[in-house]
């Protein structure tokens, strides 16, 4: 897909002016966005630091989703985080990034923004996936934690914490064989590993004990140990809490007072990773279970890695015997 967004400034006029890094796909291009693409004010999504569109390219007709920030440092390093994965499967690729004045619904006036044109991913996402048909079969969210795995290696290859792993986060598409894929995006937690990050971002249901210890309104007298560096192992923690909710349609900890995103005992249950799975649920397997337990552990140490994740015998267990259909 990448290679239709080069095709695309080779057949446009030349731009003169462009920000960033000038090696071809790492450009910010500072011409109007609406000379190349059609704007489509229809929202498709939205994420902690901006809304998304859709558009399509006014030279060949296709249909690209839109994502739009403020244009900042901060938004300018989320761009480059995820543009490191072009060639991932499993990571939502960058088609183009443009810089210019807002003309988007709700745009402040005079004020910059990046509007960025990534590959359109049809299917909605997988917390949309999970409302709709509750706990899904095993063999369903085999295929999908494969996918979800896979794009987590890539990230952590390269030394790169996606921070916000969850279902409206991964996005899912129809492939060439009509199965599901899933990708990952939404990199506006992310941050390199070798930065040491302290940061206190999180979304609660799905943050990793190490992230939230941090948070002195739930933790008011942290410790040296809770003010320390976390890394990637925050998003395993993430990845255990995404397959629990595949499998139950819910969410391992959650909020016992409405309107309350987090209380002191969501904190207290996340940090010493108290949950169940309750006799009511819908049956899951013994395998199941254990690697849920295996990836849920308060200590980063003991969590199970990616590796051990794809070798696990749930894997080996449930197969992919069947199409996994992308309409729902």
């Amino acid at each position: 897909m990448a290679k239709i967004g080069r095709f695309i400034r080779k057949i446009s006029k030349t731009r003169s002016d462009s920000e960033g890094s000038s090696s071809g796909e790492d450009e910010i291009l500072s011409t109007d966005i609406s000379q190349d693409y059609e704007l489509i004010w229809s929202r498709i999504g939205s994420g902690i630091s901006g809304g998304t569109y859709m558009c399509a390219s006014r030279f060949l007709g296709y249909k690209y989703a839109l994502k739009i920030l403020e244009d900042n440092k901060r938004s300018r390093e989320e761009v480059n985080l995820q543009r490191k994965f072009r060639n991932s499967e499993n990571v939502v690729p960058i088609i183009d990034v443009f810089r210019c004045v807002g003309h988007h619904p709700g745009s402040k006036p005079g004020v910059k923004y990046l509007y960025i044109v990534m590959e359109l991913q049809g299917e909605g996402n997988l917390f949309q996936f999970i409302k709709c048909h509750g706990g899904v079969r095993e063999e369903t969210a085999v295929h999908l934690m494969k996918q979800v795995v896979y794009g987590l290696q890539s990230l952590h290859k390269q030394g790169i914490i996606h921070k916000d792993l969850k279902p409206e986060n991964i996005l899912l598409s129809e492939g060439e064989d009509k199965e599901l894929c899933a990708k990952l995006s939404d990199f506006g937690f992310s941050c390199q590993e070798k930065s040491r990050p302290t940061r206190v971002e999180y979304t609660p249901y799905y943050v990793a004990p190490e992230v939230l210890c941090k948070d002195r309104q739930y933790n008011p007298y942290p410790t040296s140990m809770d003010l320390a560096p976390y890394d990637h192992r925050c998003d395993i923690w993430s990845l255990g809490v995404v397959l629990y909710c595949l499998l139950l349609g819910e969410t391992p900890f959650f909020s016992e007072i409405n309107y309350n995103p987090l209380t002191q005992l969501m904190y207290d249950n996340i940090q010493n990773a108290r949950y169940k799975i309750s006799s009511e649920e819908p049956a899951i397997s013994t395998e199941a279970r254990d690697l849920i337990n295996a990836l849920l552990k308060s200590n980063p140490d003991d969590r199970c890695s990616l590796e051990k994740v794809l070798s696990h015998p749930w894997f080996e267990k449930f197969q992919e015997t069947t199409s996994f259909q992308s309409s729902f």
